[in-house]
């Protein structure tokens, strides 16, 4: 058995075709279809189901692609690990729903940085960042449940194979300008909001209430924006005198925006988690960053 021949074999489950698994590997479809029926041989079991309509794995092969997975990734990671100091570009992708305390980690995160990288954060919808993590664009997520959906939120990670850690536990909070009329007060409940415009994040034209990335289901509001991404929300928040909810955390980098948080007591608390591959070992820009999503996550939170 040959490290190839896992990479093969990886590459007609991504596919689901020798044909085309073939012309991604740069080799021909006879010396693939040799590799992998060499290693089937082999181990004593086939891997995959041949039809005419392409490949499929068997119950044995299934193991054996997820064992393959867990292989590969290991060796990504050792060589990501061993062979820095050879000048290799750093590379990491993380994908979130819209926080301002990933941004501002992420900013922290290149200033740590020497030499070559490239790094890429990807403000998504809920789906969009499982799915992202899943095809292996992002290499973690950051994302939230509320009481609500936790379950299905939970089903869904484990039919996608994805592990989560939880981050924080936080109380939903409304943000405004600090000139807002709103701004000097302690707390909230929803009813204290009814009179001001509600700006709310696109989640696209068929999402399931159950993977909104909106921390509570508002009731029927008199006006209302709806907007794509966190630096719209922003502006919006400084030039109107709307409101938008979220996790509570202001980053000291956005504060001098004029940009506040009051926690909001009517609405259950959620909790922000971040997910990754199962049996993907995290390289060290990720670990790094996850630590500092945690300082945000305690610095920012208004005491």
């Amino acid at each position: 058995m040959t490290f190839k021949q896992l990479e093969y074999a990886l590459a007609i489950t991504k596919y689901g075709s020798l044909s085309q698994a073939a012309e991604n590997l740069y080799i021909s479809q006879p010396t693939l279809s040799e590799a992998i029926q060499n290693l089937e041989d082999e181990l004593g079991f086939q891997i995959f189901l041949r039809h005419h309509s392409g490949m499929a794995l068997t119950p044995e092969g299934e193991t054996f692609v997820a064992d393959a997975q867990a292989v590969i990734e290991q060796v990504a990671y050792m060589e990501r690990r061993y062979t820095a100091h050879q000048g290799k570009k750093h590379h990491f992708s993380v994908s979130s729903t819209h926080f301002y305390f990933t941004e501002s980690a992420f900013a922290r995160l290149s200033k740590d940085l020497d030499g070559q990288y490239m790094l890429r954060h990807l403000d998504s919808r809920k789906l969009d960042v499982l799915n992202e993590v899943v095809s292996g664009i992002s290499e973690i997520g950051v994302l939230s449940y509320t009481e609500e959906n936790r379950m299905h939120t939970l089903r869904k990670l484990k039919s996608s194979n994805l592990e989560y850690t939880i981050l924080r536990t936080l109380q939903p909070s409304a943000f405004f300008s600090s000139s807002h009329p709103l701004a000097k007060r302690k707390s909230l409940k929803l009813e204290d909001l009814r009179p001001y415009p509600c700006s709310t994040f696109y989640q696209g034209p068929a999402t399931s209430r159950y993977f909104e990335e909106e921390l509570c289901q508002l009731p029927e509001w008199d006006k209302e924006f709806v907007l794509q991404d966190n630096g719209a929300i922003t502006f919006f928040l400084l030039g109107t005198d709307c409101f938008s909810i979220g996790s509570g955390v202001v980053p000291a980098s956005i504060r001098p925006l004029g940009i506040c948080a009051i926690p909001i007591t009517d609405i259950p608390p959620s909790t922000i988690f971040w997910i990754k591959r199962k049996n993907h070992v995290l390289s060290e820009l990720a670990e790094r960053f996850l630590t500092l999503c945690a300082e945000e996550l305690s610095m920012g939170i208004p005491q």
